[in-house]
């Protein structure tokens, strides 16, 4: 963990040139509407983890990797409570802070509980994820990049399903200048659904992407293009298809020394946790501004459009829009440890009454690193 400003955590071991960092974290959380549809109730959840992180950082290779234990407790639902389990290894070599070509990949396993609207709890969830990078400079302006990801969730009830998603990524890289990258890119990209609605959802993407330094200031990531999938439904056998959009984006500014701002969007599509396949937009505005070296304010505006393609219940198409405003106090307490306060506000219109909601948070975490 890296606490605010400029105050870094030493590891309590040195292993070459890694730390070894020991980590507890706390976090007990009120929710108005705990399962996010019409009918649900009130409850906290109270998430304790604790377990070791291992970070390296050398010239030629870079390496982080953390495991956790430990549990999260919901009052509103024995379903919502279960042991917590968080691995993750990442590597990348060489170090590639001089853009050159690197190779980078990463391997994440997640065991917790998530609220689904559409069962009305809190279930138990397994994650997945695995993905790596490679670019390959064939000179000093031009290069090839390639990416690969899988990604796996099953749930512990039956009425959801498993889903898996592979995505394999190719482009020609131009560099257009010191700071700033230009690509063309390909993506396939397959989804798989054990059962229910849709079986097998195959997408082809084709985009344009900007790297690096956009604008003075702007730093980040953008992609825009045009994707064609097409769509296997389980029950009838019929295949659909569909050319949509698709966007990406990921962008920084300074705006003053202590003022931060992200923009971060997305339009794709996924499958949700009952099996339907879903065309999703989102767009996430944050503000951060350091107060000092050991406090800082945030604010995060979220907006999400979700359209299930497959009908829902008596053929009535679905369709959600999902407001989220949060506001986030955090502070250093000293080199080991930090404190937060979030209070956030949750706003769901749907076209299926059922997945209508509103709703209160507030949360209160600890950390703490040796």
């Amino acid at each position: 963990m890296v606490a605010l400003g400029v105050l870094k955590v030493q590891g309590f071991e040195r292993l070459g040139n890694g730390e070894l960092v020991a980590v507890v974290k706390t976090s007990a959380t009120y929710n108005s509407s705990v399962n996010r549809n019409a009918n649900s109730d009130s409850g906290v959840v109270v998430d304790a983890v604790a377990g070791l992180s291992f970070v390296q950082e050398a010239t030629l290779v870079n390496l982080e990797s953390l495991l956790y234990l430990g549990r999260s407790e919901s009052t509103s639902d024995d379903r919502g409570s279960s042991d917590v389990y968080n691995f993750q290894l990442s590597a990348s070599y060489p170090n590639n802070v001089e853009r050159k070509s690197y190779y980078s990949g990463s391997l994440a396993w997640n065991r917790g509980t998530l609220a689904n609207s559409s069962v009305g709890a809190r279930i138990e969830r397994d994650n997945w994820n695995f993905d790596t990078n490679y670019q390959l400079l064939l000179s000093d302006k031009s290069g090839l990049r390639f990416s690969a990801s899988y990604s796996q969730e099953r749930f512990a009830d039956s009425l959801l399903v498993g889903n898996d998603d592979y995505s394999f990524t190719g482009g020609a890289l131009f560099r257009y200048s010191e700071k700033t990258d230009l690509s063309f890119n390909y993506r396939y990209r397959e989804l798989l659904s054990s059962q229910r609605v849709v079986g097998e959802t195959e997408g082809h993407a084709i985009f344009f992407q900007i790297d690096g330094s956009i604008l003075p200031k702007i730093d980040g990531s953008f992609a825009i293009g045009a994707q064609d999938y097409s769509s296997l439904e389980s029950a009838s056998g019929i295949t659909t298809d569909s050319i949509r959009p698709y966007y990406s984006a990921e962008l920084s500014w300074s705006a003053t020394d202590k003022l931060t701002v992200v923009l971060e969007g997305l339009k794709d599509f996924g499958l949700a946790a009952t099996g339907e396949l879903v065309d999703k937009t989102t767009l996430i505005l944050s503000f951060t501004n350091e107060l000092n070296v050991f406090k800082s304010l945030a604010a995060n505006v979220s907006i999400a459009d979700e359209r299930y393609d497959v009908t829902f219940v008596n053929e009535q198409e679905r369709e959600d829009t999902r407001f989220e405003l949060d506001l986030i106090y955090s502070q250093a307490l000293n080199l080991s440890s930090s404190l937060s306060a979030r209070i956030g506000y949750d706003v769901s219109q749907s076209s299926i009454v059922f997945f209508d909601y509103d709703g209160f948070r507030i949360s209160l975490s600890y950390d703490f690193t040796y």
